[in-house]
């Protein structure tokens, strides 16, 4: 199910929806984290020497250092395109921090389907700037 903007409360409003229509499948939550885990066990990329744009490498670096996070597609768009990180995560509450962070930031985002995230910021040289912001202040949240 898309979310176009999707906030804390309406995702873990979303998960309960799904989870009440979930009936004799697993549940989302435990869909969600067997997704995480097949990821983070067996990355899309294997042992190849993943190449990343300069512009996205803090903040792909500071996602991937969060328990219970996954990188697995980025793009910094070039200067025409919006800034963009696709990942999965363990459980909704492991991206609240990021939620935090969009929620106070114009023209950031975060869009949720089908069990995968896309952290999606503006355009060009604010993009790049405000991500690196978010790797820091990823860095600094408390284990």
């Amino acid at each position: 199910m898309p979310s176009p903007k999707c906030t804390y409360k309406r995702l873990v409003a979303l998960m309960k929806k799904m989870a009440l229509e979930a009936e004799d499948s697993p549940l989302p939550s435990e869909q969600m984290a067997a997704v995480y885990q097949r990821m983070r066990a067996n990355p899309p990329w294997g042992a190849a020497p993943v190449l990343l744009d300069k512009e996205v490498v803090p903040l792909v670096g500071a996602l991937n250092g969060m328990k219970g996070i996954v990188t697995v597609e980025s793009c910094c768009g070039h200067g025409k395109d919006p800034f963009y990180i696709w990942f999965y995560a363990e459980s909704v509450d492991t991206v609240r921090p990021l939620f935090e962070f969009v929620s106070t930031r114009r023209g950031w985002r975060i869009i949720f389907q089908d069990y995968i995230f896309c952290l999606k910021g503006p355009k060009g040289e604010r993009a790049y700037r405000e991500s690196e912001q978010l790797a820091a202040a990823i860095l600094n949240i408390p284990s």
